[in-house]
């Protein structure tokens, strides 16, 4: 489809029945049933593009001339200065769009004629439009003849396809088909040494990154070797620590033991103690009430001093048990 663009001007285009020349009747009159200032705007003077119609006087502008024009003259007609306002002229559009045109390229052997809204799409093929080199070079040549100016014509310099492989050769397109085309052995040679200087650029890369890793191996094992000393000498230390620690245990022990017998002995004297006051208490029954007295009250000393020896040496005991126990922690 044409381009209809709003932010274009009107169209530039000779229509099929024109041979391009500035002829007044051409201009006047289109196949006897057009007349060309019906379809031409009023400001830039080319075939309408989107065109709108101004009310009550009929004018026909582009789309994109009349907004320019508002925006300095508002509302206002640049024919007849009326006051207008305007719409979409969807009728004179569709109408133009139709209208047979030849390619812009003509004159210079384009045959191609169609309606006005194919005319974009042809462009952008047309072997007969001068577009720029796609090398950018600088020069503008017909889209047809761009593969031969390319080829043969072009200044532009290429560095060669085995230019990563060590040749140097620098030229046109002409010349580095002729070099590629008589040079192959030699570029055969060239990618051969590149080839093999890569798998040595390799191996040594390898081969570094080997003896880095056996450094890194050695340094490891030399500390894990420094790391296993400590640990050897800190189990002696244990060691040491431990025997210490078993002699302090067995004394505890033999003090323990002690006081174990002590407390057997205890528990027995005081058994004798009671078997003691039982008998005295038979003898008090038999003896007066002042003896009796008398007796009990030595008794009783005699039991308090053997109470407070047996608390002094459970207290004892129980300090001697706190102390093994903390060892044992130990």
């Amino acid at each position: 489809m044409a381009a209809c663009n709003p932010n274009e001007l009107g169209f530039d285009v000779i229509f099929a029945w024109e041979d391009g020349k500035d002829d007044q009747n051409q201009n006047a009159q289109i196949d006897g049933a057009i007349n060309r200032d019906d379809i031409t705007c009023v400001i830039c003077l080319l075939v309408l593009r989107e065109p709108v119609q101004a009310v009550d006087c009929g004018h026909r502008f582009c789309t994109k001339c009349i907004g320019e024009f508002h925006l300095i003259n508002p509302g206002k007609c640049p024919k007849d200065w009326q006051d207008i306002q305007v719409f979409p002229d969807v009728g004179k559009k569709r109408e133009i769009l139709s209208l047979k045109i030849r390619c812009k390229n003509f004159t210079v052997g384009c045959t191609w004629q169609n309606e006005l809204r194919e005319q974009k799409g042809h462009l952008e093929k047309c072997g007969y439009e001068s577009v720029a080199c796609q090398l950018e070079c600088g020069e503008f040549v017909l889209r047809k003849n761009m593969q031969n100016h390319v080829d043969t014509l072009c200044p532009i310099v290429f560095p060669c396809e085995y230019q990563e492989f060590g040749c140097t050769f620098k030229g046109t397109k002409m010349l580095l088909n002729d070099h590629m085309a008589n040079n192959m052995g030699t570029h055969m040679s060239f990618e051969m040494k590149y080839q093999i200087q890569k798998v040595k650029d390799e191996f040594n890369k390898q081969l570094t990154a080997k003896n880095q890793e056996m450094v890194r191996v050695k340094n490891e094992m030399k500390q894990l070797g420094k790391d296993l000393e400590k640990i050897k000498t800190t189990n002696e230390e244990l060691v040491e620590d431990l025997k210490a620690k078993g002699k302090q245990i067995g004394v505890l022990t033999e003090r323990l033991k002690t006081i174990e017998e002590l407390k057997e002995e205890v528990e027995h004297n005081e058994k004798k103690i009671e078997d003691v006051k039982k008998e005295i208490d038979q003898t008090l029954e038999k003896n007066n009430k002042d003896l009796a007295l008398e007796i009990n009250d030595q008794l009783q000393e005699k039991c308090n001093a053997n109470i407070l020896m047996h608390q002094k040496i459970q207290n004892n005991l129980k300090e001697l048990q706190a102390k093994l126990a903390q060892q044992n922690k130990l």
